[in-house]
């Protein structure tokens, strides 16, 4: 049993939205939602990429401490989740609170922000509609929604399944507390240059 009966799954999302941190940086930002697809996401954007929608994009990345002992950190800008305050914010146990993210499937962008509470959508970025009929205009809306709905759920189904299996303390915990420990000790040697 992941908790009691009653209490809280709130951790859920920001360990869900930490774990694909962790996942992005070691699975070249994709991850698979079925046997033969996969998406792409990211919680940057390359500076070589000519997508106007992700260049104007601003980087967003809040990481909130277990307890309330300590502060929140809210990052804004350039190449946020590598920067040295999220790498030092992870290191002290800080897990993803809020951050902005793309996620890419087939032809199609989504920028969106999500929140780790509840996993809530905001300011999500959808096609623009091509038809002049207001109701085929709405319909593909629509169908953009379901698309990154059905995606979106497909990926945190594949964080359960590895998040709610048995090895997961013995397995896949080790290894993101080793990642964490890789980043900051290039950190540290970034430091010391």
């Amino acid at each position: 049993m992941l908790v009691a009966e009653g209490e809280s799954k709130d951790f859920l999302g920001q360990e869900f939205l930490t774990w694909l941190w962790y996942y992005g940086e070691t699975h070249e930002w994709t991850l698979p939602i079925s046997e033969q697809e996969t998406v792409s996401y990211g919680m940057d954007h390359d500076e070589e990429d000519d997508d106007p929608d992700k260049q104007k994009m601003k980087e967003v990345v809040v990481l909130e401490p277990p307890n309330e002992e300590t502060c929140v950190q809210r990052l804004q800008g350039r190449k946020t989740i590598d920067s040295p305050e999220a790498i030092v914010a992870l290191k002290q146990g800080k897990k993803i609170a809020m951050v902005r993210l793309h996620l890419s499937y087939q032809d199609r962008l989504w920028l969106f922000l999500c929140k780790a509470e509840h996993l809530s959508i905001s300011s999500l970025k959808l096609v623009q509609p091509k038809a002049a009929d207001p109701k085929q205009r709405v319909l593909e809306l629509a169908e953009d929604l379901e698309q990154f709905t059905r995606l979106f759920e497909q990926m945190y189904a594949y964080f359960l399944s590895i998040r709610l299996a048995p090895s997961w303390d013995a397995e896949e915990l080790p290894k993101i507390q080793t990642w964490i420990e890789e980043q900051y000790q290039e950190y540290q040697k970034r430091l010391e240059e």
